[in-house]
């Protein structure tokens, strides 16, 4: 069976990638060791290739850097390779002028049009690409995968980036009604056309509020998920759709919606939106909180967990806790564990 390449773990050999009209980019700094890898596609195979070569666009800003990796992907050198982005763009007709006049933005310090992307945001560690085209939900579910690893892939070679977000006309990327949230490197594994829908479970607890709204009450659950999501992502779904316990109430406005979770080096970053500030009134804010907390704590790889509104990290929750702190697992405030499983 043919495997589909959605990320190659480890150590990535970061090499410099063979583009069109590459003279007029900038050199490469002589402190640089190595370059970028660029992703491709590789239709024969149906999988990632990757290309190299000696010459490259290079830019001392970090977001005009990111355009040029992505306006690299469009120019595959290899005859055997494609680009990622197959969807039929109005923004794009990969003709010698408008390769130029892109060529020409990204030497201004701007991001091209020819990407159909409205602005590259950097927010500390994580780099948001808003792509004003929606034509990126025609490509079906293999050319998805793939266009979306490659970019993660791509992009994750920035030094100072270690997330990468999607937003399709400023709305975060969905696949299957879903939010598909923050990417790293381990978003992505090595699927076979068979796996790709592959669902897996897992048993936790989530922690929703007792009837007074001054403690937790635990609920044992089995959850399942597919290789599209996380299971921080799954544990969040849970935890907003509200307990199973009829004694237990919701911690969270029912309108609050995540826009991205992801976990790095033990800390879980939740990403809510402005709603999630409109906590429930007879809710305390340390219930709502550590219901968020000790929920995710439950998963072996989170530790701590900070929470994002909008992707911001600054004010604070019903003006006590800190959108700046991580928090940790608390034991005190669990009243009860309902400990059988509910489906």
């Amino acid at each position: 069976m043919k495997k589909i390449m959605c990320v190659i773990l480890g150590a990535v050999l970061l090499i410099a990638a063979a583009v069109t009209l590459t003279a007029c980019g900038r050199n490469r700094d002589s402190s640089y060791e190595q370059g970028y890898v660029m992703y491709y596609y590789d239709s024969n195979n149906m999988e990632l290739a990757t290309e190299s070569c000696d010459d490259f666009l290079y830019y001392d800003d970090e977001i005009v850097q990111a355009a040029s990796l992505l306006y690299q992907m469009l120019y595959p050198t290899d005859s055997r390779h494609e680009s990622v982005f197959t969807w039929n763009s109005q923004y794009r007709d990969n003709s010698t002028g408008q390769q130029r006049e892109a060529l020409n933005s990204l030497n201004a310090g701007n991001v091209p049009d020819i990407l159909g992307i409205s602005s590259l945001q950097k927010n500390k560690s994580i780099l948001n690409i808003y792509f004003k085209d929606e034509g990126y939900y025609e490509m079906d579910e293999l050319e998805e995968v793939i266009c979306r690893a490659a970019i993660v892939q791509t992009l994750l070679q920035l030094e100072s980036v270690d997330y990468i977000g999607i937003y399709i006309n400023d709305q975060p990327l969905t696949i299957d009604n879903k939010v598909v949230g923050l990417m790293n490197e381990y978003n992505f594994i090595m699927d076979t056309d068979a796996s790709l829908n592959q669902t897996n479970y897992f048993d936790t607890k989530i922690y929703y509020s007792d009837s007074e709204g001054k403690s937790l009450v635990g609920e044992t659950v089995r959850l399942q998920y597919s290789n599209k999501t996380s299971m921080e992502q799954t544990v969040i779904e849970r935890l907003l759709a509200g307990p199973g316990v009829k004694t237990s109430k919701a911690t969270l406005a029912a309108n609050t919606k995540l826009l991205t979770v992801s976990t790095r080096d033990g800390v879980c970053y939740v990403n809510f939106d402005s709603a999630f500030m409109s906590s429930l009134a007879d809710v305390s804010a340390e219930v709502t909180l550590y219901s968020i907390v000790n929920s995710l704590c439950e998963l072996t790889k989170v530790k701590k967990v900070q929470i994002l509104v909008n992707g911001a990290q600054d004010g604070t929750f019903r003006d006590t806790y800190s959108l700046s702190a991580t928090y940790e697992r608390n034991l005190d405030i669990i009243s009860e564990i309902y400990e059988e499983t509910i489906q």
